[in-house]
């Protein structure tokens, strides 16, 4: 399944837009005609541990964005995203 098909299937309850760009794609969550929130997918979260890193951050941002209790699951992946290395430059 490719990452795009992966996140859309994910969320089931959101029309889900997608632009491509060189990085990876832009998402836009839709729902009753307005749009929700909007995301960076990169390229570099391509494959299993990167793929549910990202599913999990978004239903966290889409259950407090709406008022809900994000999913303990979603709370507890935050320990496992490393700081962004800034190496070379």
């Amino acid at each position: 399944m490719s990452m795009l098909n992966e996140v859309i299937s994910s969320f089931p309850e959101y029309t889900v837009n997608s632009t491509q760009r060189p990085d990876g794609y832009l998402l836009e969550f839709e729902n009753a005609g307005q749009i929700q929130i909007r995301r960076v997918l990169p390229k570099r979260y391509e494959g299993e541990p990167g793929m549910d890193v990202f599913i999990h951050e978004m239903h966290r941002d889409l259950a407090l964005l709406n008022g809900q209790t994000p999913p303990k699951q979603s709370l507890r992946r935050l320990r496992t995203l490393g700081l962004p290395s800034y190496a070379g430059l």
